[in-house]
């Protein structure tokens, strides 16, 4: 049986029949989640994350996209992985990282509580 994060032949059968003639060549995918396993505290990443790439950012994302919807060139939001467990920093700056490869894509800063609004405006700009 395959894992979520393989693209299986009736995945393939799937796009060919019913997405191929109707996905435009460029996609804006609307909301994504990059992650690095490193920005959870030890093995409390959901067993989800844990099943797929150690680092799921830009290279990971293109890469399954183009397996996805060949031929189609993809931009997107992206998110941190919101997690209770997750460092917030370390997942928002894996994602400002991440975004500098791909200037048709744009993020979104992963914000809690705790945030004080000084700080969310000085991040942003």
């Amino acid at each position: 049986m395959a894992s979520d994060w393989e693209l299986t032949a009736a995945d393939r059968e799937l796009f060919d029949r019913e997405l191929q003639s109707f996905v435009p060549d460029r996609v804006f995918d609307a909301h994504a989640h990059w992650y690095h396993l490193h920005q959870f505290a030890a093995g409390t990443a959901p067993p989800f994350l844990q099943a797929g790439p150690v680092a799921a950012g830009f290279e990971a994302y293109q890469a399954a996209m183009a397996e996805l919807t060949p031929g189609r060139t993809t931009d997107g939001v992206f998110f941190p992985y919101p997690h209770p467990n997750l460092d917030v920093a370390a997942g928002n700056a894996f994602l400002a990282e991440e975004l500098r490869q791909a200037p048709g894509s744009r993020g979104h800063m992963l914000v809690t509580p705790a945030h004080e609004p000084d700080f969310i405006r000085e991040q942003v700009l």
